[in-house]
């Protein structure tokens, strides 16, 4: 059972991909300006 489940969520895949985006987003601030614009590009990629 993942959280989306426990809150009730409808979409659960759509809870899924936010929960990545979230951690992925949790590395940012220790990247260098290069390697932080790529994990924002992916992110940008991966939520269209």
């Amino acid at each position: 059972m993942n959280y989306a489940a426990a809150r009730g969520d409808k979409d659960e895949r759509a809870s899924i991909r936010d929960g990545i985006v979230q951690v992925m987003m949790l590395i940012a601030p220790f990247l260098r300006d290069a390697e932080r614009l790529h994990l924002n590009t992916l992110t940008r990629a991966y939520l269209d």
